[in-house]
């Protein structure tokens, strides 16, 4: 009997441990209804504090959604893309004003490139005396930028936006004993971009434009004629660095009026012919800003400052 009471035992045993869960090692002594019973993966709302790291959240932003939780006993792992800090967008704006006005008279042929204001050039032969009309151009340019980290204490300056300039005066004259006189002259509408970089205590501007006139000539029998011309640039070049193919400006820290503005002025008397009769006044102004919105923007202190 006690014989038969044992074998009872043990078959009890050995069909318990059959209907008992066991592990494998991969993780599946879970049953399907303890899987059901996980909370559902959270889902995005736009918003900071729901959980999901999208749409404008950064680390910088939304830190309970986007921040990285690091282990004290582990090395902080690398960010990934959507969670990296991107620092806020920073502008600038530069504005040129540049006014060029000539004396007239009769005096020598000049030195290139004032022998010959074509756009295109020419042979700057002159039979002396020869006579310089007088003009007076005034032409402005401005250009949004985006300052960028360059790397060490250097900062680059790119265009954000297609830059423009155009004339806000043209006029020019002689003395009406000319065989053939100025009668107007029309200063077109330019582009403007700029390219440089902030390093060393300065700022290092490099301009691209090509400002032109159009000038209408009326000759004695009733002949008249147009011209193009690149009389501004020319004398705008030349003021800023003494060659008139190298349009650029370099700002210093004497330059500051306040934190995030810069303005220096480029005066030079030009055109050698005996004597410079060419004045040139060129101010070049960079600033750092924000947008406030709608369009409108203050001043603000520069990265380096």
């Amino acid at each position: 009997m006690k014989r038969f009471c044992l074998i009872i035992v043990v078959l009890i045993l050995l069909i318990l441990g059959c209907s008992l869960p066991f592990d494998t090692g991969q993780g599946e002594s879970e049953s399907a209804d303890s899987q059901n019973d996980q909370p559902p993966a959270s889902s995005s709302e736009k918003r900071c504090g729901d959980g999901v790291c999208d749409g404008p959240e950064t680390a910088k932003n939304c830190a309970a959604d986007c921040a990285i939780q690091v282990r004290d006993d582990e090395e902080p792992a690398e960010s990934p893309t959507n969670d990296v800090v991107i620092e806020d967008i920073i502008l600038g704006q530069i504005f040129v004003e540049v006014q060029v006005q000539r004396q007239d008279g009769v005096g020598t042929c000049g030195l290139p490139p004032w022998g010959v204001d074509h756009i295109e050039g020419g042979d700057f032969t002159c039979p002396p005396p020869k006579y310089w009309y007088g003009y007076d151009l005034d032409a402005t340019a401005l250009q949004i930028v985006q300052i960028t980290p360059g790397g060490g204490t250097s900062w680059h300056i790119t265009g954000s936006k297609p830059g423009g300039g155009t004339y806000q005066k043209a006029a020019h004259w002689s003395d009406g004993e000319r065989h053939c006189s100025p009668v107007s002259i029309d200063g077109e509408v330019f582009d403007f971009d700029v390219d440089g970089i902030y390093q060393n205590g300065q700022i290092d501007l490099t301009f691209s434009a090509l400002p032109t006139e159009v000038s209408n000539w009326s000759c004695d029998g009733g002949n008249s004629y147009q011209r193009e011309t690149t009389l501004l640039l020319i004398d705008w070049s030349i003021a800023m660095t003494g060659d008139y193919t190298n349009l650029s400006a370099t700002l210093i820290d004497e330059d500051a009026l306040a934190a995030g503005i810069y303005l220096h002025e480029y005066v030079a008397d030009v055109n050698p012919s005996p004597e410079n009769r060419d004045h040139v006044n060129a101010t070049i102004e960079f600033r750092c800003i924000e947008s406030t919105g709608e369009g409108v923007y203050s001043s603000v202190a520069c990265p380096w400052e």
